[in-house]
């Protein structure tokens, strides 16, 4: 049995009754302080207004954790720690 993951998108209501919409993203782990970063951003008008700004957010974060592995690569290239088999 295929198990499905839970939508981070919540539905909440604002103090005038309007259905609104928010979520929970994890971005990683901070490098100065080892400690896990979160962000909650709510006040989407739709589920789909949601849905996108999520994906942007994640999308971004992946394009910030490439940059810092070949950077990794770069410098590791630099000092010599790859070598190549003969």
């Amino acid at each position: 049995m295929t198990r499905t993951k839970a939508s981070p998108i919540k539905s909440y209501q604002d103090k005038c009754g309007k259905t609104l919409y928010m979520f929970l993203v994890y971005l990683g782990i901070d490098e100065l302080t080892g400690k896990a970063k979160n962000t909650t951003l709510h006040g989407f008008k739709t589920k789909k207004e949601t849905e996108l700004e999520l994906n942007r957010i994640k999308v971004k974060q992946m394009e910030h954790t490439d940059r810092l592995a070949l950077k990794h690569i770069k410098r590791c290239m630099i000092y010599g720690l790859f070598t190549t088999k003969k």
